[in-house]
């Protein structure tokens, strides 16, 4: 169900609640061939938040140098919240998720940095994010979410714009996180 099982939040017998949030990331890249890359990520080294603004509920999580940030369309936030939001992207322009996701490779020349407009840029973007619960009353969410393109440039070989095509997955999961209001 989750991509990944770092970060669960311990339970506080006494009370019953969840500690406090609790994140899990990753990152993967491949061409074909060239490189393969993945990086995952465990609590501390997460940070995470969630902000209900007047256009959208924007999911941000960083961790140094890789983040990733999510915005759902507040019109389309299903009453209850909970259930699954594809992300937005040239194939699918009505989806309800737009993102923005910034990383780093470590590449043999160069240590390169990106940032991908995930809705703008890519053509082949599948993923999006899942709400498994919202607790109104505490103003929590748990969740996860998964971003992933296949065919972009090869994006470590910065300097050869008709390098090879590349296939990029990050996916993490959330827990208690609190939303915050603006």
């Amino acid at each position: 169900m989750y991509p990944f099982a770092v970060g669960r939040v311990p339970v506080d017998t006494e009370q019953g609640t969840a500690a406090g949030p609790a994140f899990g990331m990753g990152r993967y890249f491949y061409v074909a061939g060239l490189t393969c890359q993945s990086k995952f990520y465990e609590a501390p080294a997460i940070m995470g938040r969630a902000v209900l603004a007047a256009r959208g509920l924007r999911l941000h999580f960083r961790t140094f140098p890789d983040a990733i940030h999510l915005v759902l369309d507040r019109t389309q936030l299903l009453p209850e919240w909970v259930g699954a939001y594809p992300l937005s992207s040239q194939t699918n322009p009505t989806a309800p998720v737009r993102g923005m996701l910034c990383y780093c490779l470590d590449t043999e020349a160069s240590y390169a940095n990106n940032r991908l407009a995930l809705s703008a840029c890519v053509s082949s973007l599948t993923g999006g994010v899942t709400i498994t619960s919202y607790d109104p009353q505490r103003r929590q969410l748990s969740g996860y979410y998964e971003v992933r393109t296949s065919g972009p440039r090869d994006l470590t070989r910065t300097t050869d714009p008709a390098g090879p095509r590349c296939t990029l997955v990050v996916a993490g999961d959330f827990t208690s996180l609190q939303v915050q209001t603006l």
